[in-house]
C-alpha cells in the first residue's frame, strides 16, 4: 500500500502486560520501554511498548514461532535481535502508526512492521546464517548489531564480521574477513571499535552514510 508523499509518525500507546510468571530466567534485556527476557530452555518473552519491541505476540509480527532454541539475545534501545542453535537470526524493531495526510489536513492510519519498513527508515536486516560454536562477540550500540565468528578452514586464525541494524549506526557489513581473533570490541554512538590478539584495532564509522571498517595504526 502505497503512502501519500506528507506524512508524519504518530505513537499511540500500546504495550503488552507480562501476565505470566517468569521462570528459569537466563537473561533479560531491556530496550526504550519494552524488555525481553531469554529462558533457560531457550525462549524468548516480551513486554512492554510495541514500538521497541514488546509485540511478538501480535498475529501480524508473529515471531513468537521464530524465538525457540534461543542461545543468545541483544538489545539496540529500538528492538531485539536473537541467535538461535541452528544459527538463524531474528531482529524485530516493533510496530509503527503512520499518519498520512490526504488532503485538508485530514489523515489515514497506516502500520508498517519489519516486513513492510520503508526504505527511508534505514534498517538493513541480518542475512546470514551464524555457527554459534564459532561465535567469538555479539554486541550492540544504541541501533545496530556486531557479530563476529572464528573463520574456518583457514591456515592462521582469522574472524568473520557482520553488522545490521540502523545504517547510520554501523550496520550494513557482509563477511568481511580479518586476521587474528577478537580480543575486545567496544560499541560507541556510530559503530564499534575491535581489538585484536594480535594487538590490531578496527574502528567501524559511517562515514557518508554508509559503514566502513577501517584499521588504526598504533604505535608502541
Amino acid at each position: 500500500m502505497s503512502i501519500p508523499a506528507y506524512y508524519s509518525p504518530e505513537k499511540k500507546h500500546s504495550e503488552h502486560k507480562l501476565d505470566t510468571e517468569l521462570t528459569n530466567v537466563k537473561k533479560i534485556v531491556g530496550a526504550s520501554g519494552s524488555f525481553a527476557a531469554l529462558t533457560l530452555d531457550g525462549d524468548v518473552i516480551t513486554w512492554g511498548t510495541i514500538f521497541s519491541g514488546g509485540n511478538i505476540y501480535s498475529d501480524k509480527v508473529n515471531h513468537a514461532n521464530e524465538l525457540t532454541n534461543i542461545v543468545d539475545i541483544k538489545t539496540n534501545t529500538n528492538g531485539y535481535s536473537t541467535i538461535r542453535q541452528d544459527g538463524d537470526i531474528t531482529s524485530w524493531q516493533g510496530i509503527w502508526d503512520i499518519a498520512a495526510e490526504i488532503q485538508f489536513g485530514e489523515y489515514i492510519k497506516y502500520y508498517y512492521y519489519d516486513q513492510n519498513r520503508p526504505s527511508h527508515v534505514g534498517f538493513s536486516d541480518a542475512f546470514i546464517k551464524a555457527s554459534p560454536d564459532s561465535v567469538t562477540s555479539f554486541t550492540s550500540n544504541e541501533g545496530a548489531y556486531l557479530l563476529t565468528e572464528k573463520a574456518k578452514r583457514e591456515s592462521s586464525p582469522h574472524f568473520i564480521l557482520n553488522s545490521w541494524g540502523f545504517k547510520e549506526l554501523g550496520a550494513g557489513l557482509t563477511n568481511i574477513k580479518l586476521p587474528g581473533k577478537v580480543d575486545k570490541v567496544f560499541p560507541h554512538k556510530t559503530g564499534f571499535t575491535i581489538y585484536t590478539d594480535q594487538g590490531h584495532i578496527y574502528n567501524i564509522d559511517v562515514p557518508n552514510e554508509i559503514a566502513v571498517i577501517k584499521k588504526i595504526e598504533t604505535t608502541i
